[in-house]
């Protein structure tokens, strides 16, 4: 327990391992006592040893964590504990929103109750039925979010409890009209349960009678207005209509108002198409929309009134079509005599990534123009578009007086030398640099991979905010130099543990170079997502010292494993393949050594890889078929073509069934078998 407070991560790693390894019940105690006044990094360790204690004792400790971050959705360790431990846990869950609870804290605290109460399922049921019935409105909102995520399946409905309490389920929801019961109840109409059914159809037919009531009278009333002589009338009535609830109904009457008589009302009419039928990200927006509509609005881009042509633009926009004539009809908009209209073109392309307007959006970016904001919104255009053919565009706007183009070029750059390094923008970058340290800047001085930007990238690491320390590693291994090995294996002691994260991320981006003591030592990080990236940087760096490190750790970390093949080094062969042998390891461990001594190339591995074809894990096996078609040896080719006829003859039905058989067929291309079956591409990794 002392040792867990080490400043030295590879020491906390050791004791963390040890603690979970012995479990001793003398150290319960003493955990909960510590944890509540214990912060970062060390409290994280300290959960995860508490993990393998399932005792009651540490619900009041883990709500107390919980309560003090506002539930937190990310707190994973806390929530999975408390799902664990059933009944007790779901009482304590529900009974924290008894007080001091906000109704409208969307995504808070009572949010996470419900989500952590879902993993319980069974166990949470009496829960949630008692919240739904008690009156007390955070209990209710935790207990229907919790329903939803234990038993909704958008695809087929409620299934995964028995039909009797479905119907309980089901039955108290029908009570509480809110879009997100809505939701719950078009699952349930799929649900093989006819009671089910017979609840959902009921709660959903009430809801959509009141709505389609309300929505007839109000597009009714927006059509005469459309029709009416008054141009006042007819625009309040395009207005009305981009609400209506049946764009696909709605988008005719639309368009054929765009040939109105009144200009005003032609460019009302432009906009409410493109409100109407906006694409929009939000899940719950179940909407259909008339994409078709577009053409009508690229012919409104000829329109003799700069409104018109504006409001057809933007609109366009935010439908967002991917019909090749909408990018085509935006490019044209570009060059309108009218800024307006170009400046609607130009936002248009923030969100349509088009390399061929990059020209013409360089063109308007030349250009003198009234509005202030035009060249920012064509820098941002262009980064979206991300062409390096824009790289001169973006390099002249560092230098701009106007911090907002100043920042889209260099997200530009970012992106652009991330495809194509360009030695003209180190200059500009390391002088901006010196005055602007943000993530973009960095990044894009690393994406320069010129050596011009080493020295400067390095004195990041000195940083006493972690932040720029990450910012500075990562730029270091994208520049690629192998100078920084050390600066950046010296990182990998930093008290934060995402430093070390972004050090070792950065080593990994390497490779050829010898690897530092600190990057040996943290493949044992009390950080197991230092581990991972540590493991790859081993296995990148191609130093002989890598094997026994990777080794060392491969009992807990799978990633070392898989680095192995990464190494190169033909010494990890015996050992990965008395790993690949040992059935009384993990799955996942004989799976990565595998697929590392496919990387490895090495044909002693063949005979072993053969053997694994008899066994019956289909990821196992798919591994081992894809390692044997690396190897190229033709001895594997008959015990492959058994491997596809045994498992082709197992029922349809069962899992894995097709994914062997792809993965065989494949391994026996590479093997240069014609199988006479068309396949196209490469299988997926397994």
């Amino acid at each position: 327990m002392q040792e867990l407070r080490s400043s030295d991560p590879s020491v906390r790693g050791a004791a963390k391992l040890e603690l979970i390894k012995s479990a001793r019940p003398d150290a319960l105690p003493i955990l909960l006592q510590e944890i509540p006044l214990t912060p970062g990094q060390t409290r994280a360790a300290m959960l995860e040893v508490l993990a393998v204690y399932k005792d009651p004792q540490k619900i009041p400790k883990l709500m107390a964590i919980a309560l003090a971050v506002g539930g937190a959705m990310g707190n994973a360790d806390v929530e999975t504990q408390l799902s664990e431990l059933g009944a007790p846990a779901a009482r304590a869950l529900i009974e924290s929103l008894e007080k001091d609870c906000d109704p409208s804290d969307s995504g808070g605290y009572t949010s996470w109750v419900g989500n952590t109460l879902a993993f319980m399922q069974a166990s949470a049921f009496p829960f949630f039925v008692a919240a739904l019935r008690n009156g007390n409105r955070c209990q209710q909102i935790a207990a229907e979010e919790g329903l939803q995520r234990a038993y909704a399946e958008p695809a087929q409905g409620l299934t995964n409890a028995p039909p009797t309490t479905m119907e309980t389920i089901a039955g108290l929801l029908a009570g509480v009209a809110t879009p997100r019961v809505s939701r719950f109840m078009r699952a349930a109409v799929h649900a093989p349960n006819s009671e089910i059914q017979r609840i959902a159809r009921h709660y959903l037919s009430l809801q959509e009678t009141s709505a389609a009531s309300n929505s007839e009278d109000q597009d009714a009333e927006a059509l005469r207005a459309l029709h009416s002589t008054d141009p006042a009338m007819r625009i309040e009535g395009a207005k009305a209509l981009s609400q209506a609830d049946d764009a696909l109904k709605t988008s005719p009457i639309l368009v054929k108002a765009l040939h109105d008589s009144d200009a005003k009302v032609r460019a009302a009419v432009a906009a409410a198409l493109g409100q109407l039928n906006g694409y929009s990200n939000d899940p719950r927006n179940e909407r259909d929309r008339d994409v078709s509509c577009v053409a009508a609005l690229a012919e409104a881009l000829h329109d003799a009134d700069p409104s018109v042509r504006a409001a057809a633009a933007r609109s366009i926009a935010d439908i967002r079509s991917s019909d090749p004539k909408t990018a085509q009809a935006l490019r044209a908009a570009l060059k309108d005599s009218d800024e307006t209209v170009v400046a609607q073109a130009v936002a248009a392309f923030m969100g349509l990534p088009d390399p061929a307007a990059a020209a013409m959006l360089a063109d308007v970016y030349r250009a003198e123009h009234k509005d202030p904001h035009l060249k920012g919104n064509v820098l941002s255009a262009l980064a979206f578009i991300c062409d390096p053919i824009s790289q001169p565009v973006f390099i002249d706007a560092i230098g701009s007086g106007n911090a907002y183009e100043r920042d889209e070029a260099v997200l530009g750059l970012l992106c652009t030398l991330k495809k194509e390094p360009n030695p003209d923008a180190v200059e500009p970058l390391l002088k901006l640099l010196a005055t602007q340290s943000t993530y973009s800047v960095i990044h894009a001085v690393g994406a320069t991979r010129d050596p011009r930007a080493y020295e400067t990238l390095l004195r990041l690491l000195a940083s006493p905010y972690p932040q720029i320390r990450i910012w500075g590693a990562n730029a270091l291994g994208e520049l690629g130099d192998k100078r920084a090995a050390g600066a950046l294996g010296a990182l990998l002691k930093d008290a934060d543990s995402s430093v070390r994260i972004g050090a070792a991320g950065a080593l990994s981006e390497m490779s050829d170079y010898p690897a530092p003591k600190e990057l040996l030592d943290a493949v044992h990080d009390e950080d197991s997502t230092v581990q991972v990236w540590a493991a790859s940087a081993l296995g990148n760096s191609h130093d002989p010292k890598a094997v026994a490190a990777l080794l060392a750790a491969a009992s807990y970390n799978v990633a070392a494993i898989r680095a192995l093949g990464q190494s190169k080094n033909v010494s990890a062969v015996a050992p990965l393949m008395a790993i690949l042998q040992d059935k009384a390891r993990k799955t996942g461990d004989r799976k990565s050594a595998a697929e590392a001594l496919g990387d490895l190339g090495d044909v002693r591995a063949v005979d072993a890889l053969i053997d694994a074809l008899n066994e019956n894990d289909a990821l196992f096996l798919m591994s081992a078929a894809q390692a044997l078609g690396k190897l190229h040896e033709k001895k594997a080719v008959e015990p492959l073509k058994q491997l596809i006829q045994r498992w082709e003859s197992l029922p349809s039905g069962q899992q894995g069934t097709g994914a062997v058989a792809t993965f065989a067929y494949a391994a026996l291309r590479e093997l240069g078998v014609d199988t006479g079956r068309q396949v196209t591409g490469n299988p997926p990794h397994p």
